[in-house]
């Protein structure tokens, strides 16, 4: 079990780097890390201050979680999924300059 998390964070750190890269200054990232059993932290940074919408949805489409953060340009937010159905669920960042998905499996 601990192999699996060592490799899943090598993996990643990797994305993220990788993300933060290929992404020109000033266009919107979102990176989503597992921190703990049941806990994903969201990072986002999207460049330009104004009004933030997370949104997350399961495995059917559904909305379980809507939030609006107001001006910001960037923030890191754990959200907790414990208590949570097992699936994959979508986190939806999004600004005035378009949105950004991820999708995390909690287990």
């Amino acid at each position: 079990m601990k192999r699996k998390n060592v490799v899943l964070s090598v993996l990643v750190t990797m994305f993220v780097t990788v993300l933060a890269m290929a992404n020109e200054p000033g266009n919107p990232k979102l990176a989503v890390v597992s921190q703990k059993p049941g806990v994903f932290k969201v990072i986002y940074e999207g460049g330009n201050v104004g009004n933030v919408s997370v949104r997350i949805f399961n495995t059917y489409g559904e909305e379980v979680f809507a939030e609006v953060l107001a001006g910001v340009n960037g923030f890191m937010r754990p959200i907790n999924f414990r208590g949570m159905e097992p699936g994959i669920y979508t986190i939806e960042v999004a600004n005035q300059n378009g949105k950004q998905i991820q999708k995390v499996s909690y287990r």
